[in-house]
This record gives C-alpha cells, structure tokens and sequence, in this order.
C-alpha cells in the first residue's frame, strides 16, 4: 500500500531535513550501522519515513536468492508494515497506512549504474553469465529499505516518544531522528540500544 503524506507534513520534513545544521547529522549517505528517520507529530497523527541500508534489517545487500534469504527480507518487510516505528511509551500508537519498499525490489536495471555500467560493459557484455556476480557487487551498494508510516495515536507527549528499531536491529548503531511539532523542530541522535526519543531543546 502506497500513500502520499499531506502538504504541510511534507512541508515540516523538508523544513527539517534540508535545515543546514541537521543535514550535517543526517546519515544521508549508505553507511552500514547508520540509519535516518523523519518524524512529523501533529496532534494525534505521527508521519514517519525510515531509510535504511538493508544489511542493517537481513545482514545482506545483494538481491535475495535463497529461501532463508528470502524469508528474512519478507520477515523484515511484514514488521516495517505492521509496527509503529514510533510510539508513546504506553504503547498507544497503531499503523494505519504503511508502504514499505525495497530497492531491489524497485530496481531498474544496470543501465540505471551510468559511468559505471559503461565502464563494464564492455567485459560483460549483456545480463548474463559472469556478469551475474558483478551485478550483484553493484546492486549491493545500493540496497536500502525505505518505509513511510502513517500512524494514529490515542495521545501522545511531544515531548516524549519512543522508537524499537534499534532494539529490533541492533546492527544499527547510530540513529538520525529529525522532528517536527507544534513547538518547532531539531534533530537528536540514538545510538545501539537506545529507544528514547526526546523533542525538545
């Protein structure tokens, strides 16, 4: 199920996101261990969009070809969809729409690669044989999972919420969380274990 967030949402996440100070401490880039969330909190509503390289979720970025390595990326994506990547510590928030993308599912083909798919090419040639593996060596860097969650909230503190990504996957080590509220925005930073959002100065 796919989902559009509302204007002033979008609004708020880029407002946040693209805030110099904040882009500095956004993961943004692939790196293994890190991973960035947009948390908009309106009210009762909570917009969430999660990314995140997909060894931190499977422990693999190549595109799943066994069935253990298929049941962990289906395994990953039915948890994304189903819990709230944000909560209060009462547990009062539930999914209400979720979309949940991988991009290998989303991939293009290698023509997507540019200079790099040129560079090869020509010791390749065309999708077949040896050049399996070097397809795969490509995809992988490109491996991510992104997740946008609409959540509903019986209340919530601005002040306070939580998040179990990190409990759920401890490969991630390093959290990147930036908010918006009714009093205004900022960025904080979870490392390994930790699940405590705090939004304020």
């Amino acid at each position: 199920m796919t989902f559009a967030l509302p204007p002033l949402a979008l609004a708020c996440l880029s407002a946040a996101v693209f805030t110099p100070t904040l882009a500095a401490e956004n993961p943004g880039a692939h790196v293994h261990g890190q991973a960035s969330m947009q948390v908009v909190v309106d009210g009762g509503r909570i917009d969430v969009i999660f990314e995140t390289p997909a060894a931190n979720l499977v422990g693999f970025e190549y595109k799943a070809t066994t069935g253990a390595e298929r049941k962990a990326v289906e395994e990953a994506r039915q948890w994304l969809e189903r819990t709230p990547l944000i909560n209060t510590a009462d547990s009062v928030c539930r999914v209400e729409q979720a979309s949940v993308s991988n991009s290998h599912d989303d991939h293009q083909g290698h023509e997507d690669h540019g200079e790099h798919e040129e560079e090869h090419h020509d010791d390749h040639g065309d999708h077949t044989g040896g050049h399996n593996e070097h397809h795969q060596q490509t995809d992988a860097s490109h491996s991510e999972f992104e997740v946008s969650q609409l959540l509903v909230c019986d209340a919530t503190s601005n002040q306070n919420l939580v998040t179990p990504v990190l409990t759920k996957y401890p490969a991630i080590t390093a959290l990147s969380v930036d908010w918006v509220n009714k009093d205004g925005q900022g960025n904080t930073r979870l490392e390994a274990g930790e699940s405590r959002i705090r939004l304020g100065r």
